[in-house]
């Protein structure tokens, strides 16, 4: 049996090329854990502190659009309801082409992928 849903850790620093491909071959929706990234320094990154400039918008709203943008569901969590607020408020813009390319070309690569059977999440 298909499963639906694939929770995978998901962010530009990890974009798991490959299990995506092999989601959307087999109709199975991918769902990013961990979005924005685990304390590894993505909201400073360069290149994303640059499109939040360019969109007017925060770090962690650029990160959410660039997973939903690409047709893929997000598990975010926070206790601030300002927090919330400002990461349900991703639909009402678009990042571009060249934006979400220089998102992708951060990858660092599957190998730096945490295998969720052992550390869990």
């Amino acid at each position: 049996m298909t499963p639906e849903v694939n929770q995978i850790e998901r962010h530009p620093y990890l974009i798991r090329s490959a299990a995506v491909a092999f989601h959307a071959q087999h109709g199975i929706v991918t769902e990013g854990w961990s979005p924005l990234g685990r304390d590894n320094g993505l909201f400073e990154d360069p290149v994303v502190a640059g499109i939040a400039a360019e969109v007017g918008r925060s770090a962690s709203q650029v990160l959410l659009r660039w997973a939903v943008q690409q047709g893929h569901a997000v598990a975010v969590k926070s206790k601030s309801r300002e927090r919330q607020a400002e990461n349900l408020a991703v639909f009402d813009f678009s990042l571009t082409s060249g934006q979400i390319a220089d998102l992708n070309s951060l990858d660092s690569g599957e190998h730096k992928a945490v295998d969720s059977d052992v550390f869990g999440h």
